[in-house]
């Protein structure tokens, strides 16, 4: 389906949406709103969809998903996954926007303008394919503002740690990516990308809860394509 055009941004056409943010939770209905608050808030020139993820909840995460997706239903789309279930049940989850983005469980976005910012980074410099930023609170290493190769920074790090705003579409991208979660409860992501990347220096998140969970959850694998 061929997409609306948004709008004209210094020459280049945007698309409706523009940014596809995933939204991945379990178990978090405590600070739930805070983080859809703080993704829902994000003043951009150019529209957003937020892709929801519940990755079998049972403390009212569902419910409070419904809610926003009721409040929001051009907006937000909200998707069940049922511990047990095998990379070959896995469902694929179409995503609509060029470019794509994770907030993890525990990451509250404290900047209103760190979508904006990320966005026109890769708008305007179409031979990255990724740029990210440091995270308040996230215990990593703190990254100067700079170009790195995959070798300095692995694609593990990448999105546990610096919040990384990618490409879905254009020359570079492998136009998709896959979520895992291991026995333990740790995420991560494996991403193919062959642009250049760059780190934005500044802090534009924090993580609001950052316990290592001890949860003994099952193998999971979420398929994300455009």
């Amino acid at each position: 389906m061929k997409k609306e055009v948004s709008l004209v941004f210094r020459g280049l056409t945007l698309h409706s949406p523009l940014i596809s943010v995933v939204l991945v939770t379990r178990q978090h209905a405590d600070t739930l709103r805070l983080r859809l608050d703080g993704i829902l808030s994000q003043c951009t020139t150019f529209d957003t969809e937020v892709v929801i993820v519940d990755r079998g909840s049972s403390d009212g995460t569902g419910d409070i998903c419904q809610e926003y997706k009721a409040l929001y239903p051009d907006k937000v789309r909200f998707y069940t996954r049922v511990p047990g279930d095998f990379p070959e049940k896995s469902r694929i989850i179409q995503l609509r926007g060029d470019f794509g983005i994770i907030c993890r469980d525990e990451e509250f976005w404290s900047d209103i303008f760190k979508l904006q910012r990320q966005g026109t980074f890769l708008m305007t410099h179409p031979e990255y394919d990724l740029c990210f930023h440091n995270v308040q609170g996230s215990n990593a290493v703190y990254m100067r503002s700079r170009d790195y190769s995959p070798g300095e920074i692995t694609s593990g790090k990448l999105f546990r740690y610096y919040s990384p705003l990618f490409r879905l579409s254009g020359r570079h991208s492998a136009h998709h990516f896959s979520l895992y979660e291991k026995i333990g409860g740790d995420i991560f992501t494996r991403y193919s990308f062959r642009g250049k990347i760059r780190c934005l220096g500044n802090i534009y998140s924090e993580m609001v809860d950052n316990t290592i969970r001890k949860t003994n959850l099952p193998f999971l694998k979420n398929n994300f394509s455009r």
